[in-house]
Parts: C-alpha cells; structure tokens; sequence
C-alpha cells in the first residue's frame, strides 16, 4: 500500500474478496457477451488466479492462448477484469504478491530499501507456497541469503489451489550454503498410526526421504470395516459413535468423520440425523461473509474509497431506497460511456435526464446525505463509532427487521452479528498502532475465518482437505475406494506428480 502509487493505483485501494471478484467478472462477462452456461464465472476466476499464481499477466495469458477460442475468451475476460479493478481502484487478494513482485521488478531502488528493512526471512509451510509466493521470496532474499523456511514435502496437498511443491524439493538449488534439519520425531500421533502414514507415503517417488517416529507406542489399532454401499457405511459410523461415546464417555466433539468430496457427507448427515446425534459441517457462512457484515464492510469501503464501483452497486439500494435494477444499469451505461466511476456518475445525477425524478432524489439523498456526511465523519470518529453513525444513518437495525419480519429470532441473530462487528472494530483500536479506517479495512480483509468455528459438543464433518492440522480423539474417514479416493475423474487428468499428492 505505501508504494502502489508507483503502479498507478491510489494508496486508499479496495482488497476484493470472492464474492466481489465473482461479481465484476459477471460484468465483465455480460460485456463481452460471452455465454456463462458454457464457460461459467467460476470458471474463470480459477483461471486468473491460476495463471496470477504463475506470475502471468493478461496480456501475456492472451498472447500464449490467442489460438485456443474457450482459453482466447477467459483471456479477454481477464484483461477486461484487470481493467475495471484499476478503475475501481482496487486489488485481488491474488494481486497482494503479483503486484508486490511487478513493483520491486520494475523499481530497483524500492527492492532495495526493502532487501535492507528485512534482511532475515523465515517461511512457513513452504511446501504450499506458489510461483509467485516463491518469486517474492527470492527476489527479498537474494541480496542477504539468509533464509530459513519450513516444510514438508509429503503434507503438500494443495497443487489444485496453486501449490508448487518444486519449490521446496529443488531449494538446495536456489541457495548456496543450504543446511537442512530433519524432524522427524512426531508428538501427536502413535507409532501405529505413523507406520500406516510411512508405509503409504513411501510409495511416492518425488519426495524427501524421512521416517516418522514417536515414543507413544501403545495406542488403538486402525480398523477397516467393509461395508456394501455408503447407506450401510453411514450407519455403521453413527451405531460406533453413539457405542464409543457411551461406553467410554465420550464427547460427540471427540470425533470427525473425513471424506474426500463435500457430496459424501449426504449419506453421513442422514444416518447421524437417525440416530439424533448432533453434528457440525465445517464450511458454513463465515462471519464475514454474512449479508449484514458484506454490507456495513462496503459501506466502509465507499466511505474510504468511493471508486469502488462494487461497493458502490451492493449499498445504493441497501436499505430499499427506491432505487431499482434498470436506474442501476442506466447509471451503469453513462459510467462506461464516461470512463467515469459509478460515484462521479451519482454526484452528477441532477443533469442525468434518463433517471426518473423520484429515483435521483433518492440518490441525492444518498450521496450528499448518507455517503458525503459519513465521509466528512471518517476523519473525526474512531471506526467503532464510525461503525455506529453508518447503523443510525440508514436505520440498519429497522432493515434487519423488515427484512426478517417473519422470523425475529433469525433478526436478532444478525443484530448480534452486527454488534460483535462493532466489537471487532473496538478490538482494532485498543491493539492496533495505525487506527484508521484504511488499516482496519484491510486486516478485515486479510483476517482468515478459519480459527473461529465455534467450540459446540458436535460431531464434525469435514473434507480431508479441511482437516489439516486439526485433531481428533476418534476419526473415521469415509468412501475410501477406488474411484472416490482419489476421485476418478481427477487421476484421469492428473500428472503422476498431483496423483502422489
């Protein structure tokens, strides 16, 4: 942030998370009349992140694919989104590092200021970093060579998210004067459950060498149950954990049940309803991607930002101002016609003859009322209070209920929600040096949801995936058969190099 006036953006930039990335590749898509049945968004933001991962730029994704006609329009898709991000002043969370990378690249003497400012780098799960993760590293590093990252190869599971476990194989390779420890004595786990993990592991080729050992020798054996379909699998699970539960008094918080594909859990789910023990799926709406906090965080962002044209679309109408789809899509059109931002547009709206009467008085009053008033305010409350005028300014909580009138208990839950974002605010400022609204914009941005799933006595279900450095008393991992585990149509598209992973 305090150097990407040297690309051209403004030090006050947007962080775009998923939901704001899906959004404006939607637009880009519309634009370019490309039909999203057939090559879907989702699709396509796979695609950008996956060549930003590779340190690949739009023009250069076009360039190597201008033969290819489906990879030619992800392509443009993608010129055209990097595009719009600039003109909403705004980043991906791919763009933290690939723009990190382009700047010290095409600025020697900020690489340099930073080569000094950190000269002993320490890096964790190496083997999950990208290309670009990578590069960064490299090009810090290479002045001072004093590095020290740690990793294990044989935990690199996450080739499909961007991945390059090369970068811990081969980094003998990249430094000179490289010491490696192994540690390979293990405190969580049996000697049982280390040698079955030794035995399968060992069958992979590209990989460091080492074998797990640990003092706990005793411990319960791994069983393998065979079971005709998933029905009878499921149930066998839901009859051993009300068994194990009850004989050896256990918590239903004890136990896990993994399986490799989210689908999986229907079976699971319905065996454990059966037999009414409670459970949890991990992966539910995180916090910060509940409606109510989206909202009051783009609010935020309009108020730090008015640029950000996505902001910009999800408040204008939150609460209901009378402001509908076709006047959106109008101010839309003369913004692009404009090569203005959707806020230049709205402060000039009293000369725009397209939009009804009614409608810009309502934008009017959002502009000079609502956004201009708590623009004025950033400046002079903290951003818990800051928080607080923007709930009061558009009467949030009388939203919340006429929006869920038919269910109050659901109502109060989101006020709830609400208010602990006023407490993450308040927490920001008692612990944060820098307690403006531009710093606390970005942590929430950065802030991973993962550690906040909530301490309920629930069996969990979750993906293999998902289970990564968690642990669990009792643990049953379902579908494990060819086909299923590892998917069959992935291995048939898979290197030898993914199907080790």
């Amino acid at each position: 942030r305090r150097e990407i006036e040297k690309l051209g953006y403004k030090k006050n930039f947007t962080i775009y998370d998923g939901t704001d990335q899906k959004t404006l590749i939607k637009e880009c898509i519309k634009i370019l009349q490309i039909n999203d049945k057939e090559i879907t968004e989702q699709e396509i933001m796979g695609k950008i992140s996956k060549a930003k991962d590779n340190m690949q730029s739009a023009d250069s994704y076009y360039r190597e694919h201008e033969s290819n006609f489906r990879e030619k329009k992800i392509a443009e898709v993608y010129k055209m989104y990097q595009k719009r991000l600039k003109e909403n002043n705004a980043l991906d969370f791919d763009d933290l590092i690939f723009k990190t990378v382009e700047l010290f690249k095409k600025n020697p003497e900020t690489l340099e200021f930073y080569q000094r400012k950190f000269q002993y780098i320490m890096v964790d799960e190496y083997q999950d970093t990208s290309k670009a993760q990578y590069e960064l590293i490299k090009i810090l590093a290479k002045e001072h060579q004093n590095i020290c990252v740690v990793g294990d190869d044989d935990q690199s599971i996450y080739g499909w998210r961007g991945a390059d476990i090369r970068n811990i194989l081969e980094f003998e390779k990249d430094y000179d004067d490289v010491h490696v420890v192994k540690l390979e004595q293990n405190y969580r786990s049996t000697q049982i459950i280390l040698d079955a993990a030794n035995t399968v592991i060992s069958n992979n080729i590209e990989r460091k060498r080492k074998r797990l050992w640990s003092e706990k020798k005793d411990g319960e054996l791994i069983k393998i149950q065979v079971a005709q379909d998933e029905i009878e699998e499921s149930d066998f699970v839901a009859d051993m954990i009300a068994k194990i539960s009850r004989e050896q008094n256990r918590s239903y918080k004890d136990f896990a049940v993994l399986y490799r594909a989210n689908a999986q859990s229907r079976s699971v789910e319905d065996a454990l309803n059966r037999s009414q023990i409670p459970y949890n799926i991990y992966g539910g709406t995180k916090f910060y991607e509940r409606k109510e906090i989206k909202d009051l965080i783009a609010y935020l962002r309009v108020i730090q930002n008015p640029q950000d044209d996505i902001s910009i679309k999800r408040i204008i109408n939150v609460p209901r101002r009378g402001i509908g789809l076709r006047t959106i899509e109008k101010i839309e059109d003369r913004a692009s016609l404009k090569q203005e931002s959707i806020y230049s547009v709205l402060i000039d709206i009293e000369t725009n003859s397209e939009i009804s009467t009614k409608a810009r008085n309502s934008i009017s009053e959002f502009v000079d009322n609502v956004i201009g008033t708590l623009r004025t305010m950033r400046e002079v409350y903290p951003v818990s209070k800051l928080i607080e005028k923007v709930i009061e300014s558009i009467d949030y909580y009388g939203y919340i209920d006429e929006l869920y009138k038919g269910d109050k208990e659901e109502a109060e839950e989101r006020k709830d929600n609400v208010k602990e974002f006023i407490s993450v605010a308040m927490e920001f400022e008692q612990n944060s040096e820098e307690k403006d609204l531009e710093t606390f914009l970005t942590g929430v941005a950065l802030t991973s949801e993962s550690s906040e799933e909530e301490e309920i006595d629930k069996v969990s279900l979750m993906t293999i995936h998902t289970s990564k450095g968690l642990e669990f008393p009792v643990v049953f991992i379902v579908g494990m058969e060819d086909g299923l585990f590892p998917i069959a149509r992935a291995v048939r598209s898979m290197s030898d190099s993914e199907i080790e992973e």
